[in-house]
């Protein structure tokens, strides 16, 4: 059945459209993956409302804590669930007799322990054997998350950080830089090797989640 979105706020409508972005993914078609995607994307549209108020009206500061809190909380679910999606992916893509530079013999018994132990692998792995397609499908999206895999990852090491400063250094500045005017989403600073500053919102990972596409 089809959404009818006439009367559904942005927030609503972003929120439905990461889901339906997420459910194409291969392993989405789990229980487990599908609900994790549905408390991500509902989430998402609970955090893009609170952002939408702070760039309509300034912020208090005990109102940019709740939104650093719930950031915060909303970047690890999404770190969290692309990791198990990069593990399951590595397991199947790495199982023998789907690819030729696989051998029996290369597959770890931690990897040979997930497969038994998991039917939504086994499940995976049988449909990956029946279609060639699918198998293409999973690559193509295991290329895709990497960029933003690696932006939560980073974020995960730089909030980790911060818990440390701040340990050591009660009040101490935060790990966020400001509120983007534009979307009214945290801002983190990011640095790069270079040594500069790379900023980096929850907003814009909640987009590239969004926009994902093989």
């Amino acid at each position: 059945m089809l959404l009818d979105t006439s009367t559904q706020s942005t927030a609503e409508r972003s929120a439905s459209d990461m889901l339906v972005t997420l459910r194409r993914m291969p392993f989405f078609e789990d229980a487990y993956f599908h609900m994790r995607a549905r408390h991500l994307a509902l989430a998402d549209g609970y955090l893009r409302t609170l952002e939408d108020g702070y760039r309509l009206a300034p912020a208090m500061p005990q109102d940019e804590v709740v939104l650093g809190a719930l950031s915060e909380m909303w970047l690890m679910a999404a770190y969290d669930l692309l990791h198990t999606w990069r593990e399951q992916t590595r397991v199947v893509l790495t199982h023998p007799g789907l690819s030729d530079q696989v051998s029996t013999a290369s597959v770890s018994v931690e990897i040979s322990e997930q497969i038994a132990g998991s039917a939504n692998l086994r499940k995976v792995i049988s449909r990956l054997r029946r279609d060639v397609r699918y198998g293409r499908k999973l690559r193509r999206y295991a290329v895709a998350v990497e960029h933003i895999y690696k932006d939560l990852r980073e974020l995960r090491e730089l909030l980790a950080r911060h818990e440390v400063l701040r340990a050591r250094q009660p009040g101490g500045s935060s790990a966020h830089v400001r509120i983007d005017p534009v979307n009214g989403s945290l801002i983190y600073a990011l640095r790069t090797r270079h040594g500069t500053v790379r900023p980096l919102s929850r907003a814009q990972i909640a987009d590239g989640l969004t926009a994902l596409r093989p």
